[in-house]
């Protein structure tokens, strides 16, 4: 009655949701009744029932079954509980006792009832303890093929993760690259806006890109075009180059790997520099550099110049494509102030032209007004002959109206007086003669 009432008292405990103390009255239960059933049957200083030993002992198994091996600290606090009902079962019996014969169950059929009772239990504790663990064993062996598989597959996924990772740190990489690149070229294309001398624009372009780079010498190199007959590379500006190097600031084109480079228009980059071609000079001495870098620059496929850069670092690609873009910019700078050169030399050449033409101008208006008051001068003397050749005509027509009035006057003072005559033949009559002839002449003039 009591084990049956626990055993409810299981359901009530289920119930309100406390499964821990269930399981532990279910796994205690079998063997506190075997002892306490001991200690009532069994008289005081007698061993109990080998059988009722043997049915306790059995009862121990069942704590491994209402218990996950796993559930260490459970199975140990019940055991050693159980373990003391065993050891202290002669206390037991001391504190429990009936008067009855005991003959039967420890010696009659009972005793072999609860022998066979508890090898059935001990067996079915182990059949079911070994089912159990094979379940348990086949379970394993499942969370371990899906522990592999899961295993696995996070590989896999710490693979795609780490190639993920990895890409974005690339991408991260290019981009500040970019950015490097963006921001360089920004700055040299302020540098070329705020100049206006073109020597200190050279020596400006020419530092900052010794020091963007990270390299250690360079030279600025342009094409000197004033003799269309002779082109050569010209040596412009130089930065931390050793003076004695470049005595000679003309390089003639093909002459040399700077005349070569110009030549092909492509860059070249060395890692093996010819000796004695370039040294870096520095507070220790002298020394090769690592690495060379003769870059074109270049507009509209045109190479108007090179830089020339020696570093104790390798170049990067990303500073060749930084330094090919900053040579177009350059390129471009270059070619846009000598077309302002250029048209400002034609504005000053068609300014010039127009001030001689229209100083030509003023002095053809000036020789146009002479002209003009000629003309008018001669006109003026014109209507004066004319006026002059019409009264002479007058005179004329008037005089020959009256000569033979007058040749009859001077017959008669011939006839009166031939000494005078004479006279007048001698004088009078050639200025007359005289001043016909003038008259005849201004009148064919006319």
């Amino acid at each position: 009655m009591i084990g049956t009432i626990v055993c409810m008292s299981t359901l009530v405990f289920n119930y309100f949701k406390l499964q821990i103390i269930a399981r532990i009255v279910i796994a205690l239960l079998p063997i506190l009744l075997t002892s306490a059933y001991a200690g009532y049957i069994n008289h005081a200083g007698t061993t109990p029932a080998p059988s009722l030993a043997m049915l306790a002992l059995s009862f121990t198994l069942v704590i491994f079954l209402v218990f996950d091996i796993r559930e260490k600290g459970y199975l140990i606090t019940l055991s050693i509980i159980a373990m003391a009902a065993l050891l202290f079962m002669d206390n037991i019996n001391e504190l429990l006792e009936l008067e009855m014969d005991n003959e039967v169950i420890i010696t009659g059929y009972l005793s072999k009832a609860t022998i066979a009772i508890s090898i059935i239990t001990g067996g079915g504790c182990i059949l079911i303890l070994a089912n159990q663990n094979k379940t348990s064993g086949e379970k394993s062996q499942k969370l371990l093929k899906k522990s592999k598989e899961a295993n696995d597959l996070l590989s896999g996924k710490e693979t795609e993760l780490k190639e993920h990772l990895k890409k974005i740190e690339e991408a991260q990489e290019e981009e500040k690259k970019r950015q490097w690149a963006g921001e360089g070229l920004a700055q040299s294309i302020k540098l070329m806006r705020d100049h206006e001398e073109m020597q200190q624009l050279y020596d400006d372009l020419i530092s900052f890109t010794v020091k963007y780079v990270e390299a250690n010498q360079g030279g600025l190199f342009v094409l000197n075009e004033d003799n269309k007959e002779d082109l050569y590379l010209e040596l412009v500006s130089t930065y931390a180059y050793d003076r004695k190097k470049f005595i000679e600031k003309r390089i003639n084109i093909g002459e040399g790997l700077l005349g070569q480079t110009y030549l092909e228009g492509k860059y070249v980059f060395l890692k093996e520099i010819p000796e004695n071609y370039v040294n870096i000079t520095s507070g220790l001495g002298k020394s090769n550099p690592r690495s060379l870098l003769i870059m074109p620059i270049k507009v509209n496929e045109k190479t108007l110049g090179l830089i020339e850069l020696a570093s104790f670092n390798e170049f990067e690609n990303h500073q060749m494509a930084f330094l090919e873009t900053l040579g177009e910019n350059i390129a471009a700078t270059i070619e846009g102030v000598r077309n302002t050169s250029r048209m400002q030399r034609l504005l000053e050449d068609s300014q010039q032209q127009a001030e001689e033409m229209r100083s030509q101008e003023e002095e053809m208006r000036q020789n146009q007004e002479e002209l003009q008051a000629t003309q008018e001068e001669l006109a003026r003397q014109k209507s004066e002959m004319e006026e002059e050749i019409a009264s002479l005509k007058q005179e004329l027509e008037d005089y020959r109206k009256k000569e033979p009035e007058n040749e009859k006057v001077e017959d008669k003072k011939v006839t009166d007086n031939p000494s005078t005559e004479m006279q007048q033949e001698q004088s009078g009559q050639p200025a007359q003669a005289q001043h016909l002839k003038t008259t005849q002449s201004m009148t064919n003039t006319d």
